[in-house]
């Protein structure tokens, strides 16, 4: 009797082992996400830093207020810009685009003449920074990092037709080249008079505006320079003042993987308990589920795996390789089959609230859902992917602060101390189909789960 107990022990442990060795071979043959993403990438200065100044009569409201933002930004920028660049030159644009000596770059936060126009006096307010005509600079710079200045009033002969082309396009052959764009958007203090609005209209009670710095170069360099700007002015000033945003085609950082998951991405809803259906020290998540359970829903937020400051992925999904245990013999070949790779009907996408996603398995209220026999065994590798890239609500910081010129009576009748910006949605919705064109469906996340399915 002894030597019977011995033996089946014997044979229970060879078993055990033999099937965790096949649960290993099939993680490892499906465990295809691309791990270099994990790695952190350090930053080295940049060759040269291009600076573009906006140097149009409307800027020059920025600098009477003695302590704007305008003023303590654009000063840290200037002398921090060192930092991450070898090299540094300065430019102003508006009236053509032409060198700064280093004596000169003080003015722009210090002196009314830097920004006097020399036009006749009535073309000086029709003249703006043509965002579209400093991009071409950018079309023709690489390996260099180039920043724009500007207030950003965007008329509508920049929004159609080529006057489009001409803001997209550079914007395309930058991600294009695995240059990133990061854009600030900064609430300053005001104080003057904003002309030559919408078919030549004037206001002068806004206390406040924002203005506008584009950083396009290497995602590390940028992300380099956001890191200085917050510690040394946007953590004295106030984040409410600051937006940021960064465009780019290294969206996915720190993908989760396998069963490294926070710990709270399961919702165990009844019927379901975490066993070890294979036995311990896999790469992988273990359940029972009975025949009467609710959905295992799963979670997480979009912010823990992307690039800082990106737009959110979306248009989600899952891609599920469904493995099934028939038998226990030992040999991994006849124990083990797959299911047809066409059947995903396993994981389903429930919803998507700005960078919160969740996903629900086990759903009965599914009607396509593949049929699993119970009482097998089941390893699921999943792999979430996105089809897209964008905003998923309304509440965007660019809707906020734009305008277009069908409302300019109301801003101008309301006494308004706060002006926002000519058309500043329609730039940030052109921005992000860039984006959008320029992103692949992809792998964001992969998951490993096993499941024992009861009677």
């Amino acid at each position: 009797m002894r030597i019977f107990l011995l033996l089946s022990m014997v044979f229970l442990s060879f078993s055990l082992k033999a099937n965790e060795s096949c649960v290993k071979e099939i993680l490892e043959e499906n465990n295809s996400i691309n791990l270099a993403k994990n790695e952190t990438s350090s930053s080295e200065k940049i060759g040269v830093a291009n600076l573009f100044y906006d140097h149009s009569l409307n800027m020059k409201g920025f600098i009477k207020p003695s302590n704007s933002l305008f003023k303590n930004f654009i000063t840290t920028l200037n002398s921090k810009i060192a930092l991450v660049s070898n090299d540094q030159k300065f430019y102003k644009y508006t009236y053509g685009i032409k060198p700064l000596n280093n004596s000169d770059v003080g003015k722009i936060t210090s002196s009314e003449s830097f920004y006097k126009c020399p036009l006749a006096a009535d073309q000086c307010p029709k003249r703006r920074a043509k965002l579209s005509k400093i991009l071409k600079v950018v079309e023709k710079q690489e390996d260099s990092l180039i920043i724009i200045v500007t207030d950003l009033f965007i008329g509508m002969d920049e929004l159609i037709g080529d006057g489009i082309n001409a803001i997209r396009n550079p914007i395309a052959a930058a991600l294009a080249r695995g240059d990133s764009i990061g854009v600030y958007g900064i609430k300053s203090q005001y104080e003057g008079t904003i002309t030559g609005i919408c078919s030549g209209n004037n206001y002068n009670l806004a206390t406040s505006r924002p203005f506008y710095v584009f950083t396009i170069g290497p995602k590390e360099n940028v992300l380099a320079l956001k890191e200085i700007m917050d510690k040394d002015v946007i953590s004295k000033f106030g984040e409410e003042n600051f937006k940021f945003n960064i465009y780019t085609n290294d969206i996915i950082k720190t993908p989760f993987i396998e069963n490294s998951w926070p710990s709270n991405t399961f919702e165990i809803g009844g019927g379901i308990s975490t066993v070890n259906v294979f036995g311990e020290d896999l790469k992988l998540y273990q359940f029972s589920v009975d025949k009467k359970s609710d959905p295992l829903k799963i979670k997480f937020d979009l912010n823990n795996i992307q690039t800082p400051y990106t737009l959110p992925v979306k248009d989600l999904y899952a891609e599920v390789d469904v493995y099934v245990q028939r038998k226990d013999s030992g040999t991994c070949s006849n124990d083990w089959r797959s299911y047809d790779p066409n059947k995903q009907n396993v994981v389903y996408f429930s919803e998507q609230n700005g960078t919160n996603v969740s996903f629900n398995l086990f759903d009965k209220s599914k009607n396509d859902r593949i049929s699993l026999k119970r009482d097998k065994n089941y390893i699921f590798n999943i792999k979430y992917r996105a089809k897209g890239v964008g905003v998923t609500s309304n509440d965007y910081w660019m809707n906020e602060w734009s305008f277009v010129c069908d409302d300019i009576g109301k801003y101008i009748e309301s006494g308004t101390t706060f002006f926002p910006t000519l058309n500043l949605a329609a730039l940030g919705s052109n921005m992000e189909d860039v984006q959008s064109e320029n992103f692949e469906d992809q792998v964001i996340s992969q998951m490993n789960l096993g499941f024992y399915l009861e009677r």
